[in-house]
This record gives structure tokens, C-alpha cells and sequence, in this order.
């Protein structure tokens, strides 16, 4: 029933089976410490968000009494270790998901979480597990398309209003010399 982190002063006294007690002993003193990290987090999984850029990490919750937070670690190779190379942030318990941001698209990510108890004893790293955020989120279809003759022959200026994504690319032209070809049909210019 001691706290932790207070120190703690004793003395000792002999007593003889009639009763007859000694002297103090010399003083002695100590400072219980919990240095019992919490057990190794288990159930790491990552699913894409489908906005792109970003990867959701979720996991089983520990079940100790004195948890703090999860360490969520990343890593952009396979392998990197129990906390290595980057610590993304601390999850405060009970809290069992994370929401990683600003990756790259296309690009592998690596990650392993531990347990943190309330005084900073750290699990082992989890199994590792991996994620590639995509973006599957197509661009809105452009708007305002209108066609005027350039009035030189043979060509025509076409003018439409630009996309408000900051992820576009560029705009596909697509032609065709009859009416209801279809979006990709017949000939992109």
C-alpha cells in the first residue's frame, strides 16, 4: 500500500519473548519504484483511409490498472525495430486508434506500438504490421466546358472551369465526331 515515488524511513527494534526491547537501529530508507513495464500491445492492424494520404492504426487495449499511453512508432522500411526510427505520438489510454497524416500516397509505411505505464515503464514493441495509403477518391468532373471556333479554321477553343482539388493532375480531352460517344470514347486527344 505504499506510494510510489515516496521515500519511506525505518527503524528496527529487538524484543525478547518477556518483553524487553532494544535500542533503534540505525535508520535505513527507501523509495519503491514500479519498473514493471506494461505487457507488449497485441491486435495492431492499419486500414487505408480512402481520402488518401493517410492510414488508420487501431489495436486490442491493455488491460493494466496503471496504463498511461501506447507509443505509436513508424518506420518508411520493414524491420526497423521495437521503437525505431520514429515515434509519431503517445495515445493516451484508453484510447485504441490512431490516425496517421501527411504520408505519402504509394508509399509503404511501417508501425509497432508499445505500452507505457504511469511511471514511463515501456512495453516491447508489437509485431509490426504495414500500410500504403492510396488515394481512391476520384477529382470531381469538370464543369463549364463550353466550345467556340478560333475563327482560323480547322481548330476550336475549348475553356472550362478548373477543379478545386489540390491533388489534380491534369485534364483528359477526349473527341469524337458524334454526339453520346461517352466519357473515354473514341479518341483522346
Amino acid at each position: 500500500g505504499l506510494v510510489n515515488g515516496t521515500t519511506y524511513f525505518y527503524k528496527l527494534r529487538a524484543r525478547d519473548v518477556t518483553g524487553n526491547e532494544s535500542g533503534n537501529s540505525p535508520e535505513a530508507s527507501g523509495t519503491p519504484q514500479d519498473t514493471t513495464a506494461p505487457g507488449t500491445p497485441a491486435g495492431l492492424g492499419v486500414a487505408v483511409v480512402t481520402a488518401g494520404q493517410r492510414l488508420t492504426l487501431s489495436w486490442t487495449a491493455n488491460t493494466e490498472g496503471d496504463l498511461k499511453d501506447y507509443g505509436v512508432y513508424r518506420a518508411t522500411y520493414a524491420g526497423a525495430g521495437a521503437t525505431a526510427p520514429l515515434r509519431v505520438t503517445f495515445v493516451a489510454s484508453p484510447g485504441t486508434t490512431h490516425q496517421d497524416g501527411g504520408l505519402a500516397n504509394g508509399a509503404t509505411q511501417y508501425y509497432r506500438l508499445t505500452a507505457r505505464d504511469t511511471t514511463f515503464n515501456e512495453s516491447g514493441g508489437s509485431s509490426e504490421v504495414s500500410g500504403t495509403p492510396q488515394e481512391t477518391t476520384a477529382p470531381a468532373a469538370p464543369a463549364g466546358l463550353t466550345v467556340a471556333n478560333a475563327g482560323s479554321g480547322q481548330r476550336l477553343n475549348l475553356n472550362w472551369s478548373a477543379n478545386a482539388e489540390t491533388d489534380l493532375k491534369d485534364y483528359g480531352v477526349y473527341r469524337a465526331t458524334y454526339a453520346g460517344a461517352g466519357a473515354t470514347a473514341p479518341l483522346r486527344v
